[in-house]
């Protein structure tokens, strides 16, 4: 294959392109993505849901591989995420001066 043929495929999405130099092909891990076959190995690197990847906090020991499409799923009660929150929020009931008097929390008048 000559180095400017894939010229056409950088700027081309069709499903149904007729380029013979380069063919559309259906993705190998099954998603069902048509593409220039040239476009395989970055389709299946950076996008294909079907490829199987490391948990993206495996830099943190987490060691689970899974289909790219599992991963938002994965996330959520994965063992190695940590969320460090530096809001601090005060938990303690306010203390009231007058406790006859009714007292605005939370946007709620509770009387007392």
């Amino acid at each position: 294959m000559e180095p400017d043929s894939h010229s056409h495929c950088e700027s081309c999405f069709s499903t149904t392109c007729t380029f013979t130099l380069c063919p559309v092909v259906l993705c190998q891990l099954k998603c069902q993505v048509r593409f220039h076959k040239c476009k395989q190995e970055d389709h299946e690197e950076e996008i294909c849901e079907n490829k199987e990847v490391p948990c993206i906090n495996s830099s943190y020991g987490c060691k689970d591989v899974f289909e790219r499409k599992y991963m938002a799923e994965y996330l959520s009660h994965c063992p190695a995420s940590i969320t460090i929150c530096t809001h601090t929020w005060n938990r303690s009931a306010p203390v009231l001066q007058d406790t006859q008097s009714a007292t605005i929390l939370r946007g709620k008048t509770v009387g007392l």
